[in-house]
């Protein structure tokens, strides 16, 4: 494509002050949520028995993850210490989060705001949750039988809500073809987002 024919991200202040105001308002409430439910099973949890919420199906058990979901980058054990493999998961956290909320200021559709913002909510959540305790907590056991779900918190569901809503959203309820016509959409100059 032509340089003349490129469109250029403007970033309109009224829309990105409403954008910044949203994002707070939900990060506010999701991740202090989650902050207090994990302090509350670190104080009421840690070093007790399950407590069965559905007997055969749902527990809560006290658990950290010094790693990622489903344990993606265990392989760091063997070539960083314990402080080394912090620093970077919570690099890594915080990368990915701030990635996302450059993403939420300057997409164009107010339909995907609600869904980064939960992705974000959660990422922060986990990342300031390293930091305070030096891993993830996770409460929320399900199971049946032999088989044991990865023990997870409300970070992680607010994380998978907001990505499984962000591609329905995408693929089922949007005439965009890519994630770069979010931002820019065709023909679009990018004053304010659409509401559509």
């Amino acid at each position: 494509m032509s340089e003349s024919k490129r469109t250029p991200i403007r970033l309109d202040s009224t829309s990105i002050l409403i954008k910044a105001i949203f994002i707070l308002f939900i990060v506010l409430i999701f991740s202090g949520t989650d902050l207090l439910v994990k302090e509350l099973a670190f104080y009421s949890l840690r070093g007790h028995s399950d407590i069965k919420v559905i007997p055969g199906f749902w527990s809560f058990r006290y658990s950290t993850n010094d790693d990622i979901g489903f344990s993606l980058l265990r392989f760091l054990d063997n070539i960083l210490n314990k402080e080394q493999k912090l620093f970077v998961l919570v690099f890594f956290q915080l990368a990915v989060t701030i990635a996302v909320a450059i993403f939420y200021f300057l997409i164009k559709k107010w339909k995907y705001l609600l869904p980064l913002a939960l992705i974000v909510s959660g990422g922060l959540g986990n990342a300031i949750n390293r930091i305070i305790h030096g891993a993830v907590i996770d409460y929320i056991m399900w199971y049946y039988g032999d088989f044991t779900w990865p023990i997870f918190n409300l970070a992680d569901v607010y994380g998978v809500i907001g990505i499984f809503s962000f591609v329905i959203i995408f693929y089922f309820f949007s005439k965009e073809k890519s994630l770069k016509s979010l931002i820019r959409p065709k023909g679009q100059s990018g004053h304010m987002p659409e509401s559509s």
